[in-house]
């Protein structure tokens, strides 16, 4: 599957940059082909995530995570503030391109991830990979949190504790996930950003996020910041 091969490329260390740039490309359209050929039995977007049988959801979840998390590791292994890469070797472009498609795509994780926390499910049934997702997702997101510009600042900040939930509730059926919210909430700085602009986003964005959805991330900022005093 197209997911084992991008795991493959990502993991090398980049060396020369034109190869690379190259095999981002054609795994890219791989994925983008494998994408186009889904089933319409298959189809998600947040708008529809409410009218889709529950006991459907978890695999629809988890495809269309997959296609976005595949292409958010892709391009986000060229770009410097994403993945530590080196910058010293030119060709700029094609990282800001890729850093574009990585935000693209971690944002549309976040989407799906916050369309699903405001519905009624199982959270159970939902497979450990959709919190990684979410976990690589905010990876991304979260330097956007210091965005100058206000939207998109305070978009970033909406996206990050959805994922921080999702994480947080799949993390009670998978160990290992829940250890990620740790990952995420290690800067003393971002848990100040997110504790304080918990209540702040509910009411600028109209999320209908259920109460105790969002107390879960509260409970976690608390829990994080006591542990640290």
């Amino acid at each position: 599957m197209c997911r084992t091969e991008v795991y493959q490329l990502v993991k090398k260390v980049e060396t020369n940059l034109p190869p690379r740039l190259a095999a981002i490309q054609e795994l890219d359209s791989k994925v983008g082909k494998w994408w186009n050929e889904l089933p319409s039995s298959l189809d998600l977007s947040p708008d529809t995530i409410p009218l889709v049988p529950q006991d459907t959801l978890p695999l629809r979840l988890l495809v269309h995570v997959v296609y976005h998390q595949c292409l958010c590791a892709l391009h986000s292994s060229i770009v410097p503030l994403f993945s530590w890469t080196s910058a010293t070797n030119g060709y700029s472009y094609a990282r800001q391109v890729s850093a574009q498609i990585a935000y693209e795509h971690a944002t549309a994780v976040s989407l799906l991830i916050n369309s699903a926390l405001q519905h009624s499910w199982d959270a159970s049934r939902v497979p450990s990979f959709v919190g990684y997702a979410g976990y690589c997702s905010s990876a991304i997101l979260i330097p956007f949190i210091w965005c100058i510009q206000p939207d998109i600042r305070e978009r970033a900040r909406l996206n990050v504790l959805a994922n921080l939930t999702m994480i947080r509730l799949l993390g009670r059926y998978w160990k290992f996930i829940g250890l990620l919210v740790s990952r995420i909430l290690v800067c003393p700085l971002l848990q100040t950003l997110l504790f304080e602009q918990v209540a702040y986003i509910v009411v600028v964005f109209r999320v209908s996020m259920p109460a105790h959805f969002m107390l879960c991330v509260q409970n976690d900022l608390f829990s994080s910041r006591t542990s640290q005093n």
